[in-house]
């Protein structure tokens, strides 16, 4: 069993907020690479290389991260399930 305190209903929901924003950011984080990338095709595309390699090891990190975030969530359910 987990010794996991009980967490109020305010607590998850301000948890689960915090991780939708995270992911926003995240999700700017490839907006902004894309953004590079078209306005760098524009002019002849000598970044578009470096720009991809940047957004494919950004998408490595942040999956790493998101399921990280993940596990952590699902050993919490996990441990709210044991206590009832």
């Amino acid at each position: 069993m987990h010794n996991t305190p009980k967490r109020t209903a305010t607590e998850l929901l301000e948890d689960f907020i915090f991780s939708i924003d995270v992911e926003i950011e995240r999700l700017s984080y490839f907006e902004a690479i894309f953004t590079a990338i078209r306005a760098d095709e524009a002019k002849g595309g000598h970044s578009v290389k470096a720009l991809a390699s940047l957004g494919e090891y950004l998408a490595q990190d942040l999956i790493h991260c998101s399921r990280l975030d993940n596990d952590q969530l699902q050993a919490e359910l996990q441990g709210a399930d044991d206590e009832r």
